[in-house]
């Protein structure tokens, strides 16, 4: 069975609360406005802000992999820090 890293895990769950929150804002604005045609946009600002997200959970909580080098680990062998 497939299992998701630590960072896959924190990025689907905030993508998901962020997508969420993005339908339901969507579908209260059109239903007590009326007003569809400027709310659509909601979508896909969040959307893009998920993405964004995501790009940055799995930058922060990069998780090290067996036999793979940190990044830092090999600037400072190169550079003989």
């Amino acid at each position: 069975m497939f299992r998701k890293s630590k960072a896959r895990m924190i990025s689907d769950a905030i993508s998901g609360v962020v997508l969420l929150c993005a339908v339901l804002s969507y579908i209260l604005i059109v239903a007590f406005t009326g007003k569809w045609h400027p709310s659509w946009v909601i979508l896909p600002c969040a959307i893009v802000f998920a993405s964004v997200l995501t790009i940055v959970v799995n930058a922060v909580t990069r998780v090290k992999k067996d036999g793979e080098e940190d990044v830092k680990d090999t600037f400072n062998r190169k550079n003989k820090i």
